[in-house]
Order: C-alpha cells, then sequence, then structure tokens
C-alpha cells in the first residue's frame, strides 16, 4: 500500500511535461523574434587596455570622507567572446610582501550586482598571509563598461543593468570564473615567479558568488575543479529566494515562480495525492505567465533590499552611494539564477571538499531555508565542514556587519583556515 500513492503521482506528472513542452515551443518561436531584434548597437564598447589603479571604496575612511586609493590593488585586461560581443573582466589581486608567509590562495566571488571592492575586512584581515584575488563577475562592477569611470558617489549610468540581460545562461558566469581560476590567475601569479599549483586553493563565495563557487566545488562534465583546491567558505549563499521583497507583485514573480520551478524537482514519494493535484493544477496556469515574464527582460527593482545588506549604519551609508553596485536586475537573468539554485539543490549533498558556511537567520535577500538544507545534506561529509548560524545579525553581507558581529566571523574564518590548512595531506 506505501507504493500505491508514490505510482499514482507519478501519472499525473506526464501531462504536465507535454502541456509545458508545447508551451514552450510556442512562446520561444514568438520570443526569438524579439532577441534576434536586439541591434548590435546596444552592445558595450571596447574598453581600453590601459593598466590602472582601481578604487577601494568605503573604507573606515567613510567618516571622514577621504578616500585613499591603495596602491596594492591594480587591474589587468582580460577578455573572452560569447556569442554576440566581447565581454571584459576586470580583477584584483594583492600578493603578501613577505613572500615566506604566503599560506595559500583566497579567491572572493562577489555577488549579485556587487564588486570586489567590498570585502575589504577580509582583505585586511588576510592580506599578510594569502594572496587575495577577486574577479567582477560580467556586466557587474568594473566589468560593466557602464560603471567603469563612474566617480566615487555620483549617479550611475541608469543604463547600467541592461548589460546582465544578455547573459544568456548562468552557466556562463561559472565559465568566466573558471577560466580566471585556471587561465588567468596561474599565468599573473607565473610572473610574480609563484607557482600557483604549490599553494592551497580556497574559494570564497557570498549570495550569488556562494552559488557560484559551489557550482564549480562540485564540478560536472565539462569542468573540474583545480587539484589544489582545499576548501570552499560560503557567506549567505544564494540558495534559496529572497524573502522581504515588499511588493506584491515582485512577491509572485519571484518568490512563487521559485515555488513553482522547485515542485518539478521534488520527489513524488515526498508529496500526497492532494498537494500533488493542487501543484499540477497551479503549474499549468503559473508556468506560461512565469515563462512569458522571463522573456520579456523587465527590470525588477532591487532597492528594497539596501535596508538588509548591513546592520552598521556607516556600512549602510557606504552602500546607499556606492556607484558600481547595480540596483536593477532583469527577470531572464532573475530566473536563470533561480533554476540554477534549484539544480544546485539536487547535487549539493555530493560536496566532499571542506567547508565553511555563514548564514544570518534574519536574512531577507536570500532565504536561510536555502543554506540549512544544505547544510543537513552536507555537513557529515567532511570532519572539517564548519555551519555558523548567525542570530544576532540580520545583515546579509555578514562580513560589512556592525564590528562586533565582523569582528566575531573573522575569527571563525580564520580558526577554520588553520583547521583546514594544518590537516595531515590526503585527509
Amino acid at each position: 500500500m506505501s507504493d500505491a500513492p508514490a505510482l499514482t503521482i507519478c501519472r499525473f506528472s506526464r501531462p504536465l511535461s507535454w502541456l509545458r513542452f508545447a508551451l514552450g515551443g510556442v512562446i520561444s518561436a514568438i520570443a526569438l523574434v524579439s532577441v534576434n531584434a536586439e541591434s548590435p548597437s546596444d552592445l558595450p564598447e571596447g574598453v581600453s587596455d590601459s593598466v590602472g589603479e582601481w578604487e577601494w571604496l568605503w573604507d573606515e575612511q567613510t567618516l571622514t570622507g577621504a578616500f585613499d586609493v591603495p596602491s596594492t590593488y591594480y587591474d589587468r585586461r582580460h577578455g573572452r567572446t560569447y556569442m554576440r560581443g566581447a565581454v571584459t573582466l576586470r580583477y584584483q589581486l594583492r600578493i603578501p610582501e613577505d613572500r615566506e608567509r604566503i599560506r595559500g590562495i583566497i579567491v572572493l566571488v562577489p555577488g549579485l550586482d556587487q564588486h570586489s571592492g567590498r570585502y575589504r575586512h577580509i582583505v585586511n584581515e588576510f592580506k599578510d598571509e594569502f594572496i587575495l584575488t577577486s574577479c567582477d563577475t560580467r556586466f557587474m562592477g568594473l566589468s560593466n563598461p557602464l560603471l567603469e569611470r563612474v566617480p566615487l558617489g555620483h549617479p550611475q549610468n541608469p543604463d547600467a543593468h541592461l548589460g546582465i540581460r544578455r547573459i544568456r545562461k548562468f552557466f556562463y558566469i561559472v565559465y568566466d570564473f573558471d577560466e580566471f581560476v585556471r587561465s588567468v590567475l596561474p599565468v599573473h601569479l607565473a610572473q610574480e615567479r609563484i607557482t600557483f599549483e604549490d599553494q592551497p586553493l580556497l574559494l570564497f563565495g557570498h549570495s550569488l558568488g556562494g552559488l557560484t563557487a559551489l557550482d564549480y566545488v562540485l564540478g560536472n562534465d565539462l569542468m573540474l575543479p583545480p587539484s589544489n583546491l582545499t576548501g570552499v567558505i560560503l557567506s549567505s549563499p544564494a540558495l534559496g529566494p529572497p524573502r522581504g521583497v515588499p511588493s506584491i507583485s515582485q512577491k509572485i514573480l519571484l518568490n512563487y515562480n521559485y515555488d513553482v520551478n522547485a515542485s518539478f524537482g521534488k520527489r513524488t514519494e515526498q508529496r500526497t495525492l492532494a498537494g500533488t493535484l493542487y501543484e499540477q493544477t497551479r503549474n499549468i496556469f503559473f508556468t506560461p505567465i512565469f515563462y512569458l515574464a522571463s522573456l520579456t527582460r523587465i527590470p525588477a527593482e532591487s532597492g528594497w533590499a539596501s535596508e538588509w545588506v548591513t546592520d552598521d549604519p556607516w556600512e549602510q551609508i557606504g552602500f546607499q552611494v556606492d556607484p558600481i553596485t547595480l540596483r536593477e536586475n532583469p527577470l531572464n537573468f532573475i530566473y536563470q539564477v533561480q533554476e540554477h539554485m534549484i539544480e544546485i539543490s539536487w547535487r549539493m549533498e555530493g560536496l566532499s571538499k571542506p567547508f565553511l558556511l555563514f548564514y544570518p537567520q534574519g536574512d531577507q535577500i536570500v532565504s536561510p531555508i536555502g543554506a540549512r538544507r544544505f547544510a543537513e545534506l552536507a555537513e557529515e561529509n567532511h570532519h572539517l565542514n564548519r555551519v555558523v548560524s548567525v542570530g544576532d545579525s540580520f545583515a546579509h553581507e555578514l562580513f560589512r556587519a556592525r564590528p562586533a558581529v565582523r569582528d566575531r566571523l573573522l575569527g571563525e574564518m580564520r580558526d577554520w583556515l588553520d583547521a583546514v590548512l594544518n590537516q595531515p595531506s590526503g585527509s
């Protein structure tokens, strides 16, 4: 008798699959016209090959208004081409002055709409012991040509977010990251007489960067992480939809869309017959609506998230006037990210590398439910895995939270790094 409900439920999935296939074909044919109608003149112009200083935003100097540019941070031009235009990715690299003290490489992976300049507290904590590097995601930060030369405190180009809508698939971001880690970084370090393979590699991914890092560490048929990968640190990883969206329309477009897509990946034995009937009826109605919404590329305003980024008032000021943090996101890209969240949820229990997971219980930008589920599935995979659930801060950017929280988490990160790097080889 225990098998009967599961068999009955499985039969309901087939009609919906055929309906989704038919609807998808018709809608895709219509959408193809609008996609191909985009003029090549909309593509961003080329970026200069020149090497220059990269502004390091919002230090303690926020209090005084004096913004110094650290000479030890600089960028190099790195270009690659995808489909309809050149994409220039900009990165930063910092090497300890005392080469004898180097313990490894930490690659910082920025979150959605962010840039590498938002990780100064981590850099300041570990700059004397680790090679620190970060590459701005395509069309974000200084990898966005429309943001490249925006003066500090000035309004950004209102069209700056349009580049993101040209990201056809989320895995382009993962491929960019793979090329940076495997090709660009080793070459740059070789110029500094440092052998990449000899250094323990640690990834630090925040929010969307956590999703990217987790996807990369899990590997796939096309990409496997380097052999010197030693561990991964995840800060508020994007493993669930936002939960603090104030607008009812955005709740439907973002949260409800996620629930609809996630229902297709659930195991049938986990659902009751009544629950499955409800989901199938709901999905028949909403799936084509969400699919059409994703093709429109309409921007989803993200200003609501600014109050949840940090609980430190000075950091909040810095975020509000940061000229190279994007404020809008096209729906087509958000939907790609959500689909990838769901895909990762099916694979994340296979993570074998040691990890350190930070997540705030009161996070409104990314639901902490995804982080908790990841912890439940993978925490026992390695004896050095550690989960830090932060109950005294709602800050999505935990490493820009108020000093008491931030310093405590930096200490947790240091202790974990010591344990991982001091473990016997092969354990």
